[in-house]
């Protein structure tokens, strides 16, 4: 009986000394795990926050940083100056658009065909005719009714289109084939007055008006110096005998009329 109460005692002796050894170990582990845990859910709620925000998955406000560096660099500052930038080009850039009449007598030959010179045709014997075949009798004064119409419309209408322009530059040409060129920041009202006889000196000797083309510029200055610079252009085209304008006011060779 003594041996087995001595061995029962060595063996609850060596049962306690086992759980003493191990008790610091499961301690250790435990704090471990706890740690472990506590760091892991501390990351998902920094990755929640930073994908909430947009800041990608590395969290953090450096990782917001990444996405403009892969875009080619560019911060939410200079993406919104260079927006407004490109807007400011577009609206510099806008074209303006000349304007010139129609190149129509309004006249047509019993078969239909346009003429286009009415004074040659008239003096050959022809009949004129309007688009509706109703017989002109004098052909001549309703082809200059027609191309008078049609360059005040192309005066109102380069106006009317071009509203950034401040400044226009034109060329009107005659029956005879003489050319005046001219700048205005007034185009309907200046074009009408050469039409009506009260515009400058050189278009009232000229015969009736047929073709005008006008450019507009966004300055008066610069519509100017295109005077200049198209009276030499249409100088050179056509000998300086036929053009006038841009400070020549001196009076044609054939000074006749036939308005």
């Amino acid at each position: 009986m003594m041996k087995i109460s001595v061995g029962g005692r060595a063996v609850a002796w060596a049962a306690v000394c086992l759980l003493v050894s191990v008790q610091p170990t499961i301690g250790f582990s435990i704090l471990t795990f706890k740690r472990s845990r506590n760091l892991s859910l501390s990351m998902k709620s920094k990755n929640s926050f930073s994908k909430s925000h947009g800041f990608g998955s590395g969290g953090g406000r450096g990782a917001a940083k990444k996405p403009a560096a892969r875009s080619g660099g560019w911060t939410r500052k200079a993406a919104k100056s260079a927006t407004s930038s490109k807007t400011r080009q577009c609206s510099n850039s806008t074209t303006l658009k000349s304007e010139s009449s129609r190149s129509t007598t309004g006249l047509f030959t019993r078969q239909g065909a346009p003429v286009q010179n009415v004074q040659n045709y008239v003096k050959a014997g022809g009949k004129t005719y309007n688009r509706q075949g109703r017989y002109i009798q004098n052909g001549q004064a309703y082809a200059n009714t027609v191309s008078h119409n049609s360059i005040q419309t192309a005066a109102q209408r380069v106006q009317r289109t071009n509203p950034a322009a401040k400044g226009f530059t034109y060329c009107v040409e005659d029956t005879q084939g003489r050319r005046y060129v001219g700048a205005t920041e007034h185009p309907t009202q200046r074009i009408a007055a050469h039409l009506n006889g009260n515009g400058a000196k050189a278009t009232q000797q000229m015969s009736a008006l047929k073709r005008v083309e006008i450019v507009p510029q966004r300055t008066s200055q610069a519509a100017y110096r295109y005077e200049t610079k198209l009276y030499h252009s249409e100088k050179a085209k056509h000998g300086g005998e036929k053009v006038r304008g841009a400070g020549n006011t001196k009076p044609w060779t054939d000074s006749k009329s036939q308005k």
